[in-house]
């Protein structure tokens, strides 16, 4: 990712700061309603990234760094005890 389509996506994610959360929203839905998937679906969209529909395939689709090393752009995902699960991540994302 390019340090202009980092900038961009903060800038485009600032903006839609307050936008409605809606549990499993589409992304014919977006900008109106996001859920967190979505979400990031529809900012990275803005910048020509393309990511999986939901959270579990963004997440599987990505690799683990050490935290010093984040930037801008970069997305987090944790596992917990509820959410969706698969053989990649058994507590859930």
């Amino acid at each position: 990712m390019t340090d202009k389509q980092k900038r961009k996506i903060i800038e485009i994610a600032r903006k839609l700061i307050g936008t409605p959360y809606k549990y499993g929203a589409t992304p014919e839905e977006a900008p109106y309603f996001f859920d967190c998937s979505s979400f990031t679906q529809y900012v990275f969209k803005q910048v020509e990234i393309a990511l999986p529909r939901s959270t579990i395939e963004q997440a599987r689709e990505g690799r683990e760094v050490i935290l010093e090393n984040l930037e801008a752009g970069d997305l987090l995902f944790f596992h917990g005890t509820k959410g969706f699960y698969d053989k990649n991540f058994p507590r859930g994302i």
